[in-house]
């Protein structure tokens, strides 16, 4: 019988210029993201941009789920869905500034 357990599936500050992976799902797993909070911990507005890498490579445009999304100085965005992915998916993320995006996924995985 298959196991469902929801849990935190990432938590980072976000670096600048590079993609960060926030979650990778395990083998043999099917991850499902419900939730994703991005916190701007700064006094001034910086940007995000998160992608569901379905491969696990690298993340693309057609992939981006939040495009360069100006977070205002310490406030928050707060995604709220239902991404289903399979074993070896990521989701990575890219802030225009580094250090002052922290990003938070919750969800489940059935295992």
């Amino acid at each position: 019988m298959a196991t469902f357990t929801e849990k935190s599936l990432g938590q980072a500050t976000i670096a600048s210029g590079s993609n960060t992976t926030l979650y990778t799902v395990p083998a043999a797993t099917t991850g499902i993201v419900k939730d994703i909070h991005i916190c701007n911990v700064t006094a001034t507005a910086a940007d995000i941009t998160v992608w569901v890498d379905v491969d696990g490579t690298a993340a693309t445009d057609s992939e981006a789920i939040i495009k360069e999304w100006s977070v205002p100085a310490n406030e928050f965005l707060h995604w709220d869905g239902y991404i289903i992915m399979s074993a070896a998916s990521t989701i990575k993320a890219t802030a225009g500034t580094g250090s002052a995006i922290t990003v938070t996924v919750s969800g489940a995985e059935l295992s």
